[in-house]
């Protein structure tokens, strides 16, 4: 499917099933926001850090939660899919925001996926850690736990570009066990170091000296 969608720019990433609370000021974005929750339909948001990619995600308006006098307003969205700019369109008739020819990509999501249950233990041992704490006795195939983790795991913003373009949940999953397993002996370091400073300030006996 091909349509049209009125588009704003972040320098983050929000994926499908994803909460983004977000701050408007802006007098483009604020005529968008109006416009999208007025006829209530969607918007796309395209990220944009160190290079703007071809690929975003479609949000709705889920909450407006507040509004001020001059406009600016705080809002909650909801991510809905991934889709493929073909073409941005910088200007709309009586609009003060931009828009996009998009595409939507197939997304395939496996009911069963081999790599999850070692996504999972290693997010187990970061747990113990205590550095950091994933919630993952609700992660399986039909909760899509890629979407979940990807914003929680300390993706670069390459990666991030590298990721949203993944259209298997058994790719994604892949891609961020890969990620875990660089991450967990980073993590276990970091926690030694913590141990290491807490102990120092007592003094330690030692067999043999």
């Amino acid at each position: 499917m091909i349509n049209f969608i009125p588009i704003i720019h972040l320098p983050d990433y929000v994926y499908p099933g994803e909460m983004l609370n977000i701050h408007i000021k802006l007098d483009t974005v604020k005529h968008l926001i109006t416009d999208c929750y007025g006829e209530n339909k969607p918007f796309g948001i395209i990220p944009i850090n160190e290079g703007k990619g071809n690929y975003g995600t479609l949000v709705e308006i889920e909450t407006i939660h507040e509004v001020w006098n001059d406009q600016k307003m705080n809002i909650t969205l909801k991510g809905k899919s991934i889709f493929k700019t073909l073409e941005e369109i910088s200007h709309i008739p009586n609009k003060l925001y931009n828009g996009a020819i998009v595409t939507y990509p197939d997304n395939v999501l496996e009911t069963t996926i081999p790599v999850l249950p070692r996504v999972i233990d290693l997010l187990a041992k970061i747990n113990q850690t205590g550095i950091f704490k994933y919630e993952i006795d609700k992660l399986s195939p039909q909760t899509i736990p890629s979407y979940k983790l990807a914003n929680r795991i300390g993706l670069q913003d390459s990666q991030q570009q590298e990721f949203i373009q993944l259209l298997f949940e058994s790719q994604r999953l892949e891609y961020i066990r890969i990620h875990l397993e660089k991450l967990l002996p980073v993590v276990e370091a970091i926690q030694r170091s913590e141990l290491f400073t807490k102990n120092n300030k007592i003094f330690k006996e030692y067999s043999g000296i």
